[in-house]
Protein backbone atom coordinates (compact mmCIF):
# COMPACT_ATOMS: atom_id res chain seq x y z
CA UNK A 1 0.00 0.00 0.00
CA UNK A 2 1.47 3.19 -0.79
CA UNK A 3 1.53 6.29 1.23
CA UNK A 4 -0.71 9.38 0.16
CA UNK A 5 -2.68 11.90 2.42
CA UNK A 6 -5.92 10.88 3.13
CA UNK A 7 -8.62 13.35 4.28
CA UNK A 8 -11.03 12.10 7.27
CA UNK A 9 -14.55 13.01 8.34
CA UNK A 10 -14.22 12.13 11.95
CA UNK A 11 -17.74 13.12 14.15
CA UNK A 12 -17.98 16.14 11.37
CA UNK A 13 -14.05 17.39 11.77
CA UNK A 14 -12.10 17.11 8.49
CA UNK A 15 -8.25 15.25 9.48
CA UNK A 16 -6.07 15.10 6.78
CA UNK A 17 -3.53 11.87 8.03
CA UNK A 18 -1.20 9.32 6.13
CA UNK A 19 -2.21 6.46 4.73
CA UNK A 20 0.69 4.41 6.25
CA UNK A 21 0.17 5.83 9.63
CA UNK A 22 -3.70 5.04 9.60
CA UNK A 23 -2.68 0.95 8.29
CA UNK A 24 0.38 1.12 10.15
CA UNK A 25 0.67 -2.78 10.28
CA UNK A 26 3.86 -3.09 12.79
CA UNK A 27 1.98 -1.12 15.39
CA UNK A 28 -1.40 -2.72 14.78
CA UNK A 29 -1.57 -5.94 12.40
CA UNK A 30 -5.39 -6.20 12.78
CA UNK A 31 -6.76 -3.09 12.64
CA UNK A 32 -9.69 -2.97 10.23
CA UNK A 33 -8.35 0.64 8.38
CA UNK A 34 -5.99 -1.79 6.40
CA UNK A 35 -9.08 -3.49 5.23
CA UNK A 36 -10.91 -0.70 4.88
CA UNK A 37 -8.21 0.43 2.38
CA UNK A 38 -8.10 -2.25 0.34
CA UNK A 39 -11.40 -2.64 -0.44
CA UNK A 40 -12.32 -5.85 1.65
CA UNK A 41 -14.41 -3.58 4.49
CA UNK A 42 -17.47 -0.28 3.51
CA UNK A 43 -15.82 2.67 3.06
CA UNK A 44 -18.11 5.80 2.94
CA UNK A 45 -17.53 8.71 1.57
CA UNK A 46 -19.32 12.37 2.44
CA UNK A 47 -19.40 15.76 0.97
CA UNK A 48 -16.88 18.66 1.29
CA UNK A 49 -16.53 21.76 -0.23
CA UNK A 50 -12.90 22.19 1.28
CA UNK A 51 -11.14 19.59 -0.87
CA UNK A 52 -11.55 17.77 -4.67
CA UNK A 53 -10.18 14.31 -3.21
CA UNK A 54 -12.49 11.95 -1.77
CA UNK A 55 -13.04 12.75 2.08
CA UNK A 56 -13.97 9.42 3.83
CA UNK A 57 -16.28 9.34 6.94
CA UNK A 58 -14.81 7.77 10.21
CA UNK A 59 -17.61 7.08 12.67
CA UNK A 60 -16.63 8.30 16.12
CA UNK A 61 -15.43 11.63 18.55
CA UNK A 62 -12.37 13.41 16.78
CA UNK A 63 -10.62 13.99 20.21
CA UNK A 64 -9.60 10.79 21.08
CA UNK A 65 -9.38 9.79 17.15
CA UNK A 66 -6.27 12.24 17.55
CA UNK A 67 -4.82 10.29 19.87
CA UNK A 68 -5.52 6.94 18.26
CA UNK A 69 -2.93 8.81 15.16
CA UNK A 70 -0.67 9.81 17.45
CA UNK A 71 -0.58 5.88 18.68
CA UNK A 72 -0.41 4.45 15.38
CA UNK A 73 2.18 6.84 14.27
CA UNK A 74 4.57 6.99 17.56
CA UNK A 75 3.38 3.75 19.59
CA UNK A 76 2.86 6.57 22.85
CA UNK A 77 0.40 7.05 25.52
CA UNK A 78 -0.06 10.62 26.86
CA UNK A 79 -1.88 11.38 30.33
CA UNK A 80 -4.35 12.66 28.10
CA UNK A 81 -5.30 9.23 26.47
CA UNK A 82 -5.46 7.89 30.07
CA UNK A 83 -8.15 10.91 30.78
CA UNK A 84 -10.13 9.87 27.78
CA UNK A 85 -9.77 5.92 27.98
CA UNK A 86 -13.52 4.64 28.26
CA UNK A 87 -13.59 7.02 24.75
CA UNK A 88 -10.34 4.94 23.42
CA UNK A 89 -11.67 1.66 24.52
CA UNK A 90 -14.54 1.67 22.26
CA UNK A 91 -12.42 2.88 19.60
CA UNK A 92 -10.27 -0.17 19.78
CA UNK A 93 -13.11 -2.71 20.12
CA UNK A 94 -14.58 -0.60 16.54
CA UNK A 95 -11.61 -0.63 14.86
CA UNK A 96 -10.01 -3.94 16.47
CA UNK A 97 -6.59 -1.61 17.43
CA UNK A 98 -5.92 -4.86 20.06
CA UNK A 99 -2.14 -3.06 20.85
CA UNK A 100 -3.59 -0.48 22.14
CA UNK A 101 -6.81 -1.38 23.73
CA UNK A 102 -4.27 -3.81 25.52
CA UNK A 103 -2.21 -0.90 26.38
CA UNK A 104 -4.88 1.25 27.52
CA UNK A 105 -6.45 -1.35 29.84
CA UNK A 106 -3.37 -2.14 31.58
CA UNK A 107 -3.32 1.18 33.02
CA UNK A 108 -4.00 2.04 36.57
CA UNK A 109 -5.98 5.69 36.39
CA UNK A 110 -5.10 6.41 39.82
CA UNK A 111 -1.54 5.92 39.25
CA UNK A 112 -1.36 7.44 35.84
CA UNK A 113 -0.08 10.52 36.29
CA UNK A 114 3.17 9.21 38.47
CA UNK A 115 3.60 6.19 35.98
CA UNK A 116 3.30 8.17 32.36
CA UNK A 117 5.72 11.11 33.95
CA UNK A 118 8.08 8.02 33.48
CA UNK A 119 6.26 6.36 30.50
CA UNK A 120 6.88 9.15 28.52
CA UNK A 121 10.01 9.43 28.48
CA UNK A 122 10.79 5.98 27.21
CA UNK A 123 10.56 5.49 23.47
CA UNK A 124 10.59 2.41 22.92
CA UNK A 125 8.52 0.62 19.30
CA UNK A 126 9.49 -3.30 20.53
CA UNK A 127 7.46 -3.10 24.17
CA UNK A 128 4.49 -1.19 25.27
CA UNK A 129 3.99 0.44 28.65
CA UNK A 130 3.19 -2.51 31.16
CA UNK A 131 6.69 -3.80 29.90
CA UNK A 132 8.26 -0.53 29.98
CA UNK A 133 6.96 -0.29 33.82
CA UNK A 134 7.86 -3.54 34.37
CA UNK A 135 11.46 -3.92 32.84
CA UNK A 136 12.92 -0.46 33.58
CA UNK A 137 10.45 1.01 36.98
CA UNK A 138 10.27 -2.63 38.96
CA UNK A 139 13.11 -4.97 37.60
CA UNK A 140 15.69 -1.90 37.60
CA UNK A 141 14.63 0.55 40.25
CA UNK A 142 14.99 3.26 37.45
CA UNK A 143 14.35 7.06 38.98
CA UNK A 144 14.43 8.81 35.74
CA UNK A 145 13.61 7.45 32.24
CA UNK A 146 15.99 5.94 30.21
CA UNK A 147 17.80 7.32 27.17
CA UNK A 148 17.33 5.56 23.86
CA UNK A 149 20.65 5.20 22.39
CA UNK A 150 20.63 3.07 19.15
CA UNK A 151 17.53 1.71 17.63
CA UNK A 152 18.51 -0.81 14.83
CA UNK A 153 15.79 0.62 12.49
CA UNK A 154 16.72 3.59 12.46
CA UNK A 155 20.29 3.31 12.99
CA UNK A 156 21.43 0.36 10.95
CA UNK A 157 22.00 -3.98 12.13
CA UNK A 158 25.46 -3.67 12.05
CA UNK A 159 28.06 -3.74 14.73
CA UNK A 160 29.53 -0.43 13.94
CA UNK A 161 26.70 1.40 14.29
CA UNK A 162 25.50 -0.99 17.52
CA UNK A 163 29.08 0.30 18.92
CA UNK A 164 29.24 4.06 17.49
CA UNK A 165 25.95 4.54 19.56
CA UNK A 166 26.44 2.37 22.48
CA UNK A 167 29.93 2.27 23.59
CA UNK A 168 31.31 3.63 26.71
CA UNK A 169 27.70 5.00 27.78
CA UNK A 170 27.49 3.03 31.53
CA UNK A 171 24.68 0.81 32.49
CA UNK A 172 22.66 0.21 29.52
CA UNK A 173 19.79 -2.65 28.82
CA UNK A 174 19.34 -4.33 25.11
CA UNK A 175 15.68 -5.56 24.23
CA UNK A 176 15.77 -7.72 20.95
CA UNK A 177 13.21 -8.64 18.85
CA UNK A 178 13.60 -12.30 16.77
CA UNK A 179 11.71 -12.80 13.83
CA UNK A 180 9.73 -15.43 15.33
CA UNK A 181 8.23 -12.23 17.76
CA UNK A 182 10.37 -13.19 21.04
CA UNK A 183 10.99 -10.82 23.12
CA UNK A 184 14.17 -10.61 25.30
CA UNK A 185 17.39 -9.07 26.58
CA UNK A 186 20.10 -8.24 29.05
CA UNK A 187 21.01 -5.80 31.52
CA UNK A 188 24.68 -4.82 32.53
CA UNK A 189 26.37 -2.28 34.18
CA UNK A 190 29.27 -2.54 32.51
CA UNK A 191 30.69 -0.45 29.67
CA UNK A 192 30.32 -1.93 25.90
CA UNK A 193 33.28 -1.41 24.25
CA UNK A 194 34.82 -2.37 20.62
CA UNK A 195 38.86 -3.13 21.61
CA UNK A 196 41.36 -4.58 19.20
CA UNK A 197 41.44 -7.81 21.27
CA UNK A 198 38.12 -9.01 21.72
CA UNK A 199 36.94 -9.60 25.46
CA UNK A 200 34.84 -10.83 28.11
CA UNK A 201 33.74 -8.76 31.04
CA UNK A 202 32.65 -9.42 34.55
CA UNK A 203 29.45 -7.87 35.72
CA UNK A 204 27.53 -9.11 39.09
CA UNK A 205 24.62 -7.28 38.45
CA UNK A 206 24.11 -7.95 34.88
CA UNK A 207 20.58 -10.27 34.00
CA UNK A 208 19.12 -11.88 30.65
CA UNK A 209 15.22 -11.36 30.74
CA UNK A 210 12.35 -11.97 28.42
CA UNK A 211 9.18 -11.33 28.17
CA UNK A 212 6.71 -14.34 27.89
CA UNK A 213 3.12 -14.11 26.69
CA UNK A 214 0.16 -16.45 27.95
CA UNK A 215 -2.49 -17.42 25.87
CA UNK A 216 -4.92 -14.54 26.03
CA UNK A 217 -1.53 -12.20 25.15
CA UNK A 218 -0.92 -10.98 28.39
CA UNK A 219 3.00 -10.53 29.29
CA UNK A 220 5.23 -11.50 31.91
CA UNK A 221 8.80 -10.33 33.08
CA UNK A 222 11.20 -13.07 33.66
CA UNK A 223 14.76 -12.20 34.27
CA UNK A 224 17.61 -14.24 34.99
CA UNK A 225 20.64 -13.06 36.62
CA UNK A 226 23.93 -14.10 36.22
CA UNK A 227 25.41 -17.09 38.44
CA UNK A 228 27.59 -16.29 40.88
CA UNK A 229 31.32 -16.34 40.21
CA UNK A 230 30.79 -16.48 36.72
CA UNK A 231 33.25 -13.88 35.29
CA UNK A 232 31.91 -13.70 31.36
CA UNK A 233 28.64 -11.64 31.97
CA UNK A 234 29.46 -10.13 28.27
CA UNK A 235 31.48 -10.15 25.18
CA UNK A 236 32.82 -7.30 23.86
CA UNK A 237 33.48 -7.73 20.14
CA UNK A 238 33.43 -4.95 17.60
CA UNK A 239 32.55 -7.18 14.77
CA UNK A 240 29.66 -7.78 16.80
CA UNK A 241 26.70 -6.22 18.36
CA UNK A 242 25.59 -7.17 22.20
CA UNK A 243 26.96 -10.61 23.87
CA UNK A 244 25.99 -11.82 27.00
CA UNK A 245 27.67 -15.00 28.39
CA UNK A 246 30.38 -16.99 27.56
CA UNK A 247 28.57 -19.50 25.89
CA UNK A 248 26.82 -17.52 24.35
CA UNK A 249 23.65 -16.79 26.23
CA UNK A 250 22.63 -14.77 23.38
CA UNK A 251 24.71 -13.70 20.18
CA UNK A 252 23.75 -11.09 17.89
CA UNK A 253 25.50 -10.75 14.55
CA UNK A 254 26.37 -8.32 12.61
CA UNK A 255 24.09 -7.91 9.37
CA UNK A 256 21.53 -9.61 12.26
CA UNK A 257 18.40 -8.47 10.25
CA UNK A 258 19.53 -10.14 7.05
CA UNK A 259 21.22 -13.37 8.13
CA UNK A 260 20.20 -16.49 11.07
CA UNK A 261 23.71 -16.05 12.50
CA UNK A 262 22.52 -14.67 16.07
CA UNK A 263 21.72 -17.50 17.89
CA UNK A 264 21.14 -18.35 21.89
CA UNK A 265 22.76 -20.84 24.36
CA UNK A 266 20.86 -19.89 26.85
CA UNK A 267 22.09 -21.11 30.59
CA UNK A 268 25.97 -21.19 30.08
CA UNK A 269 26.82 -17.90 32.57
CA UNK A 270 22.97 -16.93 33.15
CA UNK A 271 20.56 -18.96 35.19
CA UNK A 272 18.18 -21.14 33.86
CA UNK A 273 13.74 -21.53 34.49
CA UNK A 274 13.36 -24.07 37.05
CA UNK A 275 13.20 -27.52 35.02
CA UNK A 276 15.42 -26.40 32.00
CA UNK A 277 18.41 -27.88 31.43
CA UNK A 278 21.46 -26.45 29.55
CA UNK A 279 21.81 -27.35 25.71
CA UNK A 280 18.39 -28.91 25.42
CA UNK A 281 15.80 -27.81 22.89
CA UNK A 282 14.09 -26.17 25.44
CA UNK A 283 16.89 -23.60 26.18
CA UNK A 284 18.00 -23.51 22.65
CA UNK A 285 14.58 -21.57 21.74
CA UNK A 286 13.65 -20.05 24.94
CA UNK A 287 15.06 -16.67 23.96
CA UNK A 288 15.00 -16.44 20.59
CA UNK A 289 12.30 -18.49 18.84
CA UNK A 290 14.79 -21.00 17.95
CA UNK A 291 18.53 -21.66 18.18
CA UNK A 292 19.48 -19.67 15.63
CA UNK A 293 17.39 -16.82 13.95
CA UNK A 294 17.13 -13.19 12.21
CA UNK A 295 16.70 -9.86 14.27
CA UNK A 296 13.39 -8.11 13.74
CA UNK A 297 14.63 -4.88 15.72
CA UNK A 298 16.89 -3.96 18.60
CA UNK A 299 17.15 -0.89 20.88
CA UNK A 300 19.44 0.01 23.56
CA UNK A 301 18.89 2.36 26.06
CA UNK A 302 21.07 4.35 28.62
CA UNK A 303 19.99 3.95 32.33
CA UNK A 304 21.46 6.49 35.12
Amino acid sequence: MEDRPVHLNVGGKIITVSLLDLTNTEREPNNLFIRMFRGELPLYETASPLFSDKVYFINCDHKPFRHVLKWLRYGRIDQQMVELKADLLDICKQYRLEKLEKSISQINVNDCIYDLSFGLGVSSTIIQFKEVMDLFKRALGCETPPKLLYRASNDGFTAQSFHQKCDHQGKTVTIVRSEYGNIFGGFTSQDWESPKQAKFKADPAAFVFKFESDSAGNSRLEVFHIRQGDQKAIYCDAYDLAIFGGGCDFYISDSCNINSASYSEFGDSYELPLGYSFGSEQTHVFLGGKFDFRVSEIEVFKID
